[in-house]
């Protein structure tokens, strides 16, 4: 298969003629559409432009490769460090999709801090044998992904949808998500969209826009709903007897939190500029309690934090960030906090400051 009409079809050029070409392809093999998956999964990202006809060069790959000598050797400077290991993945990963469908996973350590691991969405939404699309951000990466009918949704790091090859087969734009994500849905009365995500929670949508965040490290998820409307559905526990589904129909400037502890919802005010604040850019933390900064800190610069005192992760922080490096970020931290910290090995390991 040509990968120019790969390209086209994913960014939606194809003619009806071309889409059955391809989509008679994908059906021929696995690796089809494994291929076809992390193909799509770059253009997500951002990493090859889905109008970008050009094959990878030999110049290309040497670039690449030098790309990835650096960064082993250490050769970029801390304020660079993040950014340059980015691009070293960006490139090590169109390397991966172009060599015979091998593809290197980025994880944290096992034995301790917290994994940087992007889970596996449950399959309850796709019929056996159904061809889908996986889009995934690893830590330290943002992309923008393009659905079949033109939806557009912005997926901060450490985040993974799935979705069909076509839409509407039966009567549904089927999204199984994880992670956080900024959606655009196109308006379609006859074709609602229904989201559901790793830990249980649908939405269903016709056309608007909101905000999901649904981290599996995380004890909530929530929707913010910004224009039209949505309908959102879980398993909740009500005067902590019964589980039952709850509905809840957000209006625009509404937020829904579901408590993954308490197994109940509250809707509360949007706050959009905390909650898109990734989107624009930006890190930012309103007393935040410091668990959750370290967290957002890992999937922003894509690096493991481990926390070797447990006391201090109840304190908050307030801080607003763009293009700081980690270390301006810790240094930080550091001095408004109880927190002091080390970098071994590009891991940041948190202690208690020494108050003498």
């Amino acid at each position: 298969m040509n990968k120019k009409l790969l390209l086209k079809n994913i960014s939606n050029r194809t003619t009806p003629e071309e889409k059955m070409a391809v989509m008679e392809w994908l059906e021929k093999s696995p690796l089809n559409r494994e291929y076809y998956s992390k193909l799509n999964n770059l253009v997500a990202s951002e990493d090859i432009s889905p109008y970008d006809n050009r094959e990878l060069s030999e110049r290309d790959r040497r670039a690449a490769f030098k790309a990835i000598k650096r960064a082993s050797r250490g050769e970029a400077d801390k304020r660079n460090t993040a950014i340059f290991l980015r691009y070293a993945a960006a490139a090590l990963l169109l390397l991966s999709v172009l060599l015979n469908f091998h593809y290197i996973f980025s994880g944290g350590s096992k034995d301790e801090g917290r994994e940087a691991v992007i889970e596996e969405i449950p399959q309850t939404l796709f019929k056996p044998g159904e061809v889908t699309y996986t889009c995934y951000t690893e830590n330290g990466v943002k992309g923008r992904v393009i659905l079949p009918d033109s939806s557009v949704i912005w997926l901060n790091s450490g985040s993974r949808i799935e979705y069909p090859v076509s839409f509407g087969k039966d009567g549904r734009r089927k999204i199984a998500f994880s992670g956080e994500g900024y959606f655009e849905v196109v308006k379609n009365p006859d074709l609602p969209m229904e989201v559901k995500t790793q830990k249980g929670m649908m939405v269903t949508v016709l056309g608007t826009k909101f905000h999901l965040r649904s981290y599996s490290d995380e004890n909530y998820e929530s929707a913010m709903l910004l224009s039209g409307a949505i309908n959102i559905s879980k398993q909740v526990k009500k005067n902590g007897l019964q589980k039952v589904y709850e509905t809840v129909a957000l209006k625009p400037s509404e937020s829904v939190v579901f408590n993954d502890i308490l197994k109940e919802e509250e809707i509360v005010p949007a706050d959009t500029v905390k909650n898109l604040a990734w989107k624009r850019g930006e890190l930012l933390f309103t007393e935040t309690p410091l668990d959750e900064v370290f967290r957002s800190l890992e999937r922003w610069h894509g690096t493991d934090i481990v926390v070797r005192d447990s006391s201090i992760l109840h304190h908050t922080f307030t801080g607003s960030f763009t293009s700081e490096s980690l270390v301006q970020i810790m240094e930080f931290i550091k001095f408004t906090t109880y927190a002091d910290y080390e970098i071994i090995a590009n891991k940041v390991y948190v202690t208690r400051k020494n108050r003498n």
